[in-house]
């Protein structure tokens, strides 16, 4: 199938300027090319400057790391992880993980205090066993409204930490996270 076809042409696309473009078009062409180019905007890098393929995939390890949202969007997720000697936690999922602290402009670092497969009671205890008052909750590849697991948590303390709620090995999973200068919880 054509996409000038199955859209219109482009010169119909040019006169109606309110009009959006297709998931994966681009106005100049093929979205292939692009992907093919920029990565194929899950998190894995297909070609771009830097990029020869697949960062390793395993559990997570002493430190998470969030890359930012233009990283992402880039297709440079895998790029990232082979420039910091990190891995991806999940091959679909963009979090990033080493054993030792990194520093980069391009991800948040974050030193893992607890990570298990995900269960909402023994989470709430744990965050409760450290003091954990406040937190910010990072879904990734679950479904879920953050606001109702935030009050299900039932927080208490006066410490604050990062709660992160994702995919490893396609299961659920849960990591509690703190500063990554935080010492070992």
């Amino acid at each position: 199938m054509q996409v000038g076809r199955a859209f219109g042409s482009r010169a119909a696309l040019r006169a109606r300027p309110g009009r959006a473009l297709p998931a994966g078009a681009s106005p100049g062409g093929s979205g292939a090319r692009e992907r093919a180019a920029h990565g194929d905007q899950r998190g894995r890098g297909t070609g771009a400057a830097g990029s020869t393929g697949a960062a390793g995939v395993a559990a997570p390890g002493a430190y998470l790391l969030d890359p930012s949202p233009a990283v992402t969007r880039a297709g440079l997720v895998a790029g990232l992880a082979r420039s910091l000697g990190a891995w991806q936690i999940d091959p679909m999922i963009a979090f990033l993980s080493t054993d030792e602290p990194v520093r980069t402009p391009f991800a948040r670092t974050m030193r893992v205090l607890a990570s298990a497969s995900w269960h909402e009671k023994k989470f709430a205890r744990r965050l409760r066993e450290l003091g954990i008052g406040s937190a910010d909750i990072r879904r990734r590849g679950l479904a879920g409204d953050v606001a109702q697991i935030h009050r299900r948590l039932g927080l208490r303390g006066d410490g604050a930490a990062t709660v992160v709620l994702t995919r490893v090995a396609d299961q659920p999973w849960g990591l509690i996270c703190g500063p990554a200068d935080q010492p070992p919880g």
